[in-house]
């Protein structure tokens, strides 16, 4: 069963070279290896180059960013089971030998996250279990938690999009979709990624960008909801907003 991994990335080139060596160290039968770089200034395509033979594809230019840079990879992908990987997270070792085993042994299944360890500069290692989404409205009040580098997708639902409108939740709108379309995501219950934390990751820096995105994004599907799961979410995003608040007031008391 052929596995195709897309890594989009830009100026990234302290943390490529070993997300790289994740991915080609699988030692996986039949692996499709595809790069998407966005033009990066610092040694990104110098690193990219020394691993081009055994890149299936890969590209260095400007791009609409990271959804359009996914996109683009997808385009060139041709294996049954599909994945994205960010240039700074990693694959642990036999991770895709365990989801191809599983989408093989259930035949039925389209889509998989397995656990993921999170781990950064000065920042202890710890496990997380995934927790998946069932439905739309769980995605929409948060009622899940499914690190990005677990994910995995049969190729015959990608017929479905990024969306390049979003630059930070353009995963979880991806999630919603495949809710609305009756796609479920199945649960593996072992780590098969590595999620890093570092002072220049979209997650750690643009934290408030992430939650004006997701609020978008839950404004967007209000219309297709049932009247108590359209209250369910509009309650959660205000108690989302006070939370916010009561931190950043928090935080300047803490400056003073």
């Amino acid at each position: 069963m052929k596995i195709s991994i897309v890594t989009p990335s830009y100026n990234q080139g302290e943390y490529l070279e070993e997300t790289i060596q994740s991915v080609l160290n699988q030692r996986y039968p039949d692996l499709e290896y595809i790069i998407v770089d966005g033009g990066s200034t610092d040694k990104s395509k110098d690193i990219i180059d020394r691993y081009s033979s055994r890149l299936c594809w890969y590209v260095s230019e400007p791009d609409n960013g990271q959804a359009d840079a996914i996109n683009k990879g997808m385009s060139h992908a041709s294996g049954e089971i599909c994945a994205f990987l960010n240039s700074d997270d990693l694959y642990l070792p036999g991770a895709l030998q365990l989801v191809a085993t599983y989408i093989e042994q259930n035949p039925t299944c389209n889509w998989v996250c397995g656990d993921t360890l999170y781990f950064g500069e000065n920042i202890p290692a710890y496990y997380h279990s995934s927790k998946v989404p069932t439905k739309p409205v769980h995605a929409l009040i948060w009622e899940y938690h499914t690190p990005q580098p677990g994910m995995f997708w049969r190729r015959s639902v990608l017929d479905v999009r990024f969306n390049t409108s979003y630059d930070y939740c353009f995963d979880h709108d991806f999630y919603l979709k495949l809710l609305q379309l009756g796609i479920s995501c199945k649960h593996i219950k072992h780590p098969v990624a590595a999620y890093r934390l570092h002072s220049t990751s979209k997650t750690v820096n643009y934290q408030q960008n992430f939650d004006l995105e997701f609020d978008l994004i839950a404004d967007s599907y209000l219309s297709t909801l049932s009247f108590f799961d359209q209250r369910k979410v509009v309650a959660t995003k205000h108690i989302r907003k006070i939370y916010s608040q009561v931190q950043h007031g928090a935080a300047l008391h803490n400056d003073d």
